[in-house]
C-alpha cells in the first residue's frame, strides 16, 4: 500500500530535498529548545544562503559601468565623421546643431549608454535603502519560509490520506446475511439456494448437473423437436415483422432474412443483425444474438467483452426503443468505426507514403485531413499561404432542397476546402464498404488537379494562338488516377509540353526534362501561389523562352546577331509593336546599317518585321531621340513557323525582298507611277507579291518619244523578286578587275560574317510583246546577255536587274527597255527585208546580220550553185545610245563604204536606208574588188593599175592609170594615162539604175572652162572613145547603152562593169604595143 500511494503521489526533487532540510534543521532546533527550556516551541530555520554583501554589489556595478565606458569611446571613435563643408578661407563656422547621419548615430550611442548605466545606478540606489532595514528583511524571509514548510506537510498530509482511502476500497466487506448464517450454523446448509459454489461456469451446466443441482430438469428435446421449435420461432418471426410490425420497421431494417429461429437485419455496408424472441406475443422483447460488420477492414470475430458489452448495451436498448432505437445505436456505432477506420489509415499514410504532405488532426468526432502542406514551402512565409483540407464526418442526410424522407438518415460526409475555401458544388463520392483514406484523398486530390488543369487549358484556348488552332492544346482527365491526367500544350512547331501535377505532393512536372523547361517548372513550384490563375503565365513565358533558343541557336548560323535594344524608348517601342510581350532585335550583316529585324511575342504568335531607326531632334534632349519611321512587317503564313536553318536563311532573302520592295515601291510613289501589287499563287512559307507597273509612264520618265510603245510590247511590267546575291570584300576588288561573283540565286552564306560583303538583290522584270512576234527573235540565235532572256512561245523578255538592298531598280528596268524597244525596232526593220538581209544573231549590245554576193564572180572555179554569203554586225554605242556603228567581217567588200553606211544608218534613214544601199551596192563592189584583182596580177600590172574612189554609198569613180615605155638611145620614158569612169544610182520610175560612163577632170590649163565644157573637149581628143563606141551603142542583158554611157539594173551592172573592164585592158595592151612601134 505504501508503495502504491507514493506512486500515486509524485513530487519534485527539490521540494523532496528542501523538506528533508527543513525537518533535519527543526528536529535539531527543537532538541537544542528542549534543553534550555520546554516550554518555548522549536526555533525557526534561519536563510543565509545566496546572500550578497552591499560593498561587493556596488563594486562589481562600479567595473561594469567603467567597462562600458571603454567600449562606448572605442566605438565613437570607429565611428565615420560627418563630412564638412570647405569654406573659401579654409575655416569652418557652425552656428547650428550638426544633424548629420553620423553625428546622430553617435548620440544615439552615447545616450544608450547613460540610460543603460542610469537604470543600473538606480537599482543600486533602491537595494541601498532597504539594506538599512537589512535585518528586518532577514526575518521576514525566514519566516516566509517556515510558513511554506508548513504548508507543504499539510497538503503532503491530506494527500496521503486520500491515498489510503483509495487503496481501502478492495478491503471493503459486504453486510453480513445473518439468516442465512444462522441456517447453515444450523443445518449445514441452505435450503433455498443450491450448492453452487464449486461450479464457476454456469455455460458449462449439462442435463446431470441441473438434476444434481436440485432443479426440476428440463425435458430432453431430440433433432425434431428441435427444428419444429425453431419453425415456430420463424413464423412467429415472419408474422410478426410482415404483419406486426412492417409500417414500423425502420427503412433499413426492412431487408432481412428469417432462418433457423432468428431475424437477421442486413444493412447493406454497414452490418448484418440477428435478433431472435423468446415469447410469441406481439410486445415481447427482441434479443441480441450476433453481429457482423459488411465493410473492410473491420473486426470478423468479436471479442468476449466487446461481445459482452454489445449484448448488453443492445437489449437495454431493444427493450427500451424497439427496433429503430436499435438501428440508430448500430449506425452510430458503424459510422464511428468508419470515421476512426479512416483517421487510422491516414495516421498511417502521414507517416509513411504521404510523408510531409498530409497533416491528421481530430474533431471530436470527424476528422481533418490537410494535404499538400509541403507545396508552398518555398515561398516566403510572410505571404498568406491557401491551405486545402477536407473534413470526414457525420452528415445529417437531411437535404435542404428535397422533402424529408423515410430513406433519410445519417452517412459520412465528406466537406472539401479547396485554397481556404469551402467547394459546396462538388460532390465527393465515398466508398464506405472498403475503407480506403488513400483512395479517398486520391479522389480529392485528382479533383484538385483536374481543377488546375482544367483552368490552365481553358485560359490557355482564350488565346488567339490556341483559339484559332494554329497550335494544338489537348486535356486529359482521369477521375479515379489523377497521374493519369495531363494537359499537352504544344509551343512551337516541334516542341510540346506535357504539364503533369504529382498527386502526393501536388507539385508540377514539365515534359520533356529539359534545362530550360525544368527551370520553368522549379521557377512555377517555388514561386505561383494561385497555380490555377497564374500557371499558364508561365507556360506562355516558357514557350517565348524556347523560340528565343531557337532563334539564337538557328540564327547565329546564319548570320543573325541578338542585340539589345539599340535605343528606342518605352513609348515609341508601345507605340510600334502593340500588345507585344517581348521584343528582340537581330542584325545582320548585308542588311542596311540602321535597319533591324524584330520578331515580337505575344499570345497571337510572333511577328516578324523590318524596322529602321533614326535620330530625330527633341527639345528636351539635346542628343535627340530615337524613332522608328518605317516598319514593313513580314507577312510569314504561318502564325508559328518552325524556326530552323532554312527558314533564317529565307528570312534573310524574304527582308531583302521586303526592303527592295519598298525601295521600288518609294520611288514609284514619288514619281507618281501607276502600280499594283498582285499576290502570289503560290502557296509558300514566304510568299511574295508581284509589282505590276506602265510601261508608258516608266519611257515617259525618260522623255524620250518611243515610236509606239505598244506596237511591240503590251503596257505592262512585271517585277518580281528573285534572289541574293552576296559580294564578299575579295569579289568587290575582283569586280572592278572584271572578275564576275558568284550569283547565289535564292540562298545565301551560312557565315556571312566571317568577311565584309555587300549584299545585293536580284529583280526580275518581265515584259510581253506584241503578236506577231518577229520571226528573228523565235528562230535566230539570241544572246541578249547574261541578264536578259527571251522566251519565243510568250514573247516574253525577262531581265535580270541588281541593286543595293533597300534601292530601286525602275531607273536601270527602263535603260533596258529603252534598249529592248531600239533592238526590236531593228529587228522588224531586218524582218521586212528579210529576202535579202538575214538576221543571224541578236545581242543586246549587237545585231548580227548576212546577206548574198555574187559567187561565181571573179573565181571560175566556183559553181553558180555555190552560195557567197557576208556577215555585218550593228553595234551599239554603250557612251552613246543614239550613235550606232556598222561592223563588216574581213573580206566584206562593204567595208569600202562602212563609214558611209555608218553615217547613213545614223541618219534619219536608219537601218531601212542601209537594208536597201547593202543589196543595191553588193554587186557594184564585187565587180570592183574583181577588177582591182585582175589589175593587180603581175600579167595586168604592167600595163596599169585601177583606183577606185567611193564617194557615196551610191557613187563610185573608177580610175585606170595606163603606162607605157618609149625608149631612144641613152633611156627609157615612162608616160602614163588616166581614164576615169562614173558609176552612180539613179532612180528611173520608182526603180534603181546603175549609171555608167566615161568621167574627166577638167586641166588646169583651161580653168575657165565650165566641167561639161572641158569634158567634151578633153573627150573629143581621146581615142578610148573609140574602143568605147561599140559598148556604149549595144545593148545586154539587163543594161542598156546610151551611146556615151551606159545603164544597168542591179541584176546587170556586173556584166556592164566587165565589158568595160575588158574594153579598158584590150585599150591599154594596144596602147603599149603601139608606144614600142615608135623605137
Amino acid at each position: 500500500m505504501a508503495d502504491d500511494g507514493s506512486h500515486a503521489r509524485p513530487q519534485s526533487s527539490y521540494a523532496d530535498t528542501k523538506k528533508e532540510k527543513v525537518t533535519e534543521l527543526s528536529s535539531k532546533n527543537l532538541q537544542r529548545s528542549m534543553g534550555k527550556n520546554n516550554d518555548l516551541p522549536p526555533e525557526i530555520l534561519h536563510i543565509t544562503q545566496g546572500y550578497i554583501s552591499l560593498k561587493t554589489l556596488i563594486a562589481r556595478l562600479a567595473q561594469k559601468t567603467h567597462r562600458d565606458l571603454l567600449k562606448t569611446v572605442i566605438d565613437l571613435a570607429q565611428m565615420p565623421t560627418p563630412t564638412l563643408k570647405a569654406n573659401s578661407n579654409g575655416t569652418q563656422v557652425i552656428t547650428v546643431d550638426d544633424t548629420s547621419t553620423e553625428n546622430l548615430a553617435k548620440k544615439l550611442r552615447i545616450l544608450k549608454f547613460v540610460t543603460e548605466a542610469h537604470e543600473a545606478w538606480t537599482k543600486a540606489l533602491v537595494i541601498t535603502g532597504w539594506s538599512r532595514k537589512a535585518e528586518d528583511v532577514s526575518k521576514i524571509i525566514d519566516l516566509k519560509v517556515h510558513l511554506d514548510a508548513r504548508l507543504q506537510d499539510y497538503v503532503a498530509a491530506i494527500d496521503q490520506m486520500a491515498h489510503d482511502k483509495r487503496g481501502y476500497i478492495h478491503a471493503r466487506l459486504p453486510n453480513p446475511d445473518i439468516k442465512t448464517a444462522l441456517e447453515v450454523m444450523e443445518t449445514g446448509k441452505a435450503s433455498w439456494m443450491p450448492e453452487v459454489g464449486l461450479y464457476s461456469d454456469f455455460h458449462v451446466l449439462n442435463f446431470e448437473l441441473i438434476t444434481q443441482l436440485g432443479y426440476i430438469p428440463p425435458p430432453q428435446f431430440d433433432a425434431y423437436d428441435i427444428m419444429e421449435v425453431l419453425a415456430d420461432l420463424n413464423t412467429s418471426l415472419s408474422t410478426r415483422l410482415q404483419l406486426n410490425e412492417y409500417d414500423s420497421l425502420p427503412y433499413y431494417f426492412r431487408n432481412f432474412q428469417i432462418k433457423s429461429g432468428r431475424v437477421t437485419f442486413i444493412v447493406a455496408g454497414e452490418f448484418e443483425l440477428d435478433l431472435t424472441i423468446a415469447e410469441e406475443t406481439p410486445e415481447a422483447q427482441y434479443w441480441f444474438l450476433d453481429l457482423r460488420f459488411l465493410f473492410t477492414p473491420c473486426l470478423k470475430i468479436l471479442s468476449p467483452n466487446l461481445r459482452f458489452y454489445l449484448e448488453n448495451k443492445i437489449n437495454e436498448i431493444l427493450s427500451k426503443d424497439g427496433l429503430s432505437g436499435c438501428y440508430n445505436v448500430l449506425h452510430d456505432l458503424v459510422l464511428t468505426y468508419k470515421i476512426n477506420e479512416f483517421r487510422r489509415q491516414a495516421v498511417t499514410l502521414a507517416n509513411h507514403r504521404w510523408i510531409h504532405s498530409v497533416k491528421v488532426e481530430v474533431l471530436n468526432r470527424s476528422i481533418c485531413i490537410q494535404y499538400w502542406i509541403e507545396r508552398f514551402h518555398k515561398i516566403p512565409k510572410e505571404n498568406k499561404m491557401p491551405k486545402n483540407w477536407l473534413i470526414l464526418g457525420v452528415h445529417s442526410g437531411v437535404s435542404k432542397n428535397i422533402r424529408s424522407s423515410v430513406r433519410e438518415t445519417r452517412r459520412l460526409g465528406v466537406r472539401w476546402f479547396r485554397e481556404s475555401k469551402e467547394q459546396k458544388d462538388v460532390e465527393i463520392l465515398i466508398d464506405d464498404v472498403n475503407l480506403s483514406a488513400e483512395s479517398l484523398l486520391t479522389t480529392v486530390t485528382s479533383k484538385h488537379i483536374s481543377y488546375i488543369l482544367t483552368s490552365i487549358c481553358e485560359k490557355l484556348r482564350s488565346k488567339p494562338l490556341y483559339a484559332n488552332q494554329d497550335l494544338s492544346i489537348s486535356l486529359q482527365i482521369s477521375e479515379n488516377d489523377s497521374v493519369e491526367s495531363k494537359l499537352m500544350v504544344q509551343l512551337t512547331a516541334d516542341v510540346y509540353l506535357s504539364v503533369r501535377i504529382e498527386p502526393v505532393s501536388g507539385l508540377f512536372i514539365f515534359e520533356p526534362p529539359t534545362r530550360r523547361i525544368f527551370d520553368f517548372q522549379r521557377r512555377l513550384n517555388a514561386v505561383v501561389i494561385d497555380p490555377a490563375n497564374r500557371a499558364h503565365e508561365y507556360i506562355e513565358q516558357l514557350r517565348y523562352a524556347i523560340l528565343y533558343d531557337s532563334l539564337l541557336a538557328h540564327g547565329w548560323t546564319t548570320g543573325f546577331k541578338n542585340i539589345r535594344n539599340p535605343g528606342v524608348n518605352a513609348l515609341e517601342m508601345k507605340r510600334i509593336f502593340k500588345d507585344a510581350a517581348q521584343v528582340h532585335w537581330f542584325k545582320r550583316a548585308g542588311l542596311p546599317q540602321e535597319c533591324y529585324l524584330t520578331i515580337s511575342f505575344n499570345a497571337a504568335g510572333e511577328s516578324w518585321s523590318l524596322v529602321q531607326t533614326t535620330i530625330v531632334s527633341d527639345p528636351t534632349n539635346p542628343k535627340g531621340i530615337m524613332v522608328i519611321p518605317t516598319q514593313i512587317k513580314m507577312p510569314v503564313l504561318v502564325v508559328s513557323p518552325k524556326i530552323s536553318h532554312k527558314f533564317m536563311i529565307s528570312i534573310y532573302i524574304y527582308s531583302v525582298a521586303l526592303l527592295t520592295y519598298h525601295g521600288n515601291l518609294k520611288y514609284l510613289w514619288s514619281r507618281r507611277h501607276f502600280y499594283m501589287l498582285i499576290p502570289n499563287v503560290k502557296r509558300e512559307a514566304l510568299n511574295i507579291p508581284f509589282i505590276y507597273l506602265k510601261l508608258s509612264d516608266l519611257l515617259t520618265s525618260l522623255k524620250t518619244q518611243p515610236s509606239t510603245p505598244k506596237s511591240w510590247v503590251k503596257d505592262f511590267v512585271r517585277l518580281n523578286f528573285h534572289g541574293v546575291q552576296s559580294l564578299p570584300q575579295l569579289s568587290i576588288i575582283e569586280k572592278t578587275q572584271g572578275t564576275t561573283p558568284q550569283a547565289l540565286g535564292t540562298k545565301a552564306q551560312s557565315n556571312p560574317d566571317k568577311e565584309e560583303r555587300e549584299d545585293q538583290a536580284i529583280m526580275i522584270a518581265e515584259v510581253q510583246m506584241q503578236r506577231p512576234i518577229p520571226r528573228p527573235l523565235i528562230f535566230v540565235h539570241k544572246e541578249f546577255d547574261r541578264d536578259i532572256e527571251f522566251h519565243p512561245a510568250t514573247g516574253t523578255f525577262c531581265f535580270r536587274l541588281y541593286s543595293s538592298i533597300g534601292t530601286s531598280v525602275i531607273a536601270d528596268l527602263t535603260q533596258n527597255l529603252v534598249k529592248i524597244e531600239r533592238l526590236v525596232k531593228y529587228i522588224r526593220v531586218l524582218e521586212k527585208y528579210e529576202k535579202k538581209l538575214i538576221c543571224t544573231k541578236i545581242c543586246l549590245n549587237k545585231l548580227e546580220f548576212s546577206y548574198k554576193g555574187i559567187p561565181h564572180l571573179g573565181d571560175e572555179n566556183i559553181t553558180e550553185s555555190t552560195e557567197l554569203v557576208y556577215r555585218a554586225a550593228i553595234r551599239f554605242n554603250p557612251e552613246d545610245e543614239n550613235f550606232l556603228v556598222l561592223e563588216f567581217e574581213k573580206g566584206n567588200p562593204h567595208i569600202r563604204i562602212a563609214d558611209y553606211l555608218t553615217i547613213l544608218l545614223n541618219s534619219s534613214l536608219g537601218l531601212d536606208g542601209v537594208a536597201k544601199a547593202i543589196p543595191l551596192s553588193t554587186p557594184v563592189l564585187q565587180v570592183i574588188e574583181a577588177i582591182e584583182e585582175a589589175w593587180a596580177s603581175p600579167t595586168t600590172r604592167k600595163y596599169g593599175i585601177v583606183v577606185v574612189n567611193a564617194r557615196a554609198v551610191d557613187w563610185y569613180i573608177i580610175r585606170y592609170i595606163l603606162t607605157n615605155q618609149k625608149s631612144n638611145s641613152s633611156n627609157v620614158i615612162h608616160q602614163s594615162q588616166k581614164f576615169l569612169f562614173e558609176v552612180r544610182l539613179c532612180n528611173r520610175k520608182g526603180e534603181a539604175w546603175w549609171h555608167v560612163r566615161r568621167y574627166e577632170l577638167p586641166k588646169p590649163s583651161i580653168p575657165f572652162l565650165s566641167l561639161e565644157e572641158s569634158k567634151k573637149r578633153v573627150s573629143k581628143q581621146d581615142d578610148l572613145d573609140e574602143a568605147l563606141g561599140p559598148l556604149w551603142k549595144t545593148s545586154g542583158k539587163n543594161w542598156e547603152g546610151m551611146r556615151d554611157s551606159a545603164v544597168s539594173k542591179c541584176e546587170g551592172i556586173v556584166e556592164l562593169l566587165k565589158r568595160l573592164d575588158n574594153i579598158m585592158q584590150d585599150f591599154s595592151i594596144r596602147n603599149t604595143r603601139n608606144s614600142r612601134g615608135f623605137t
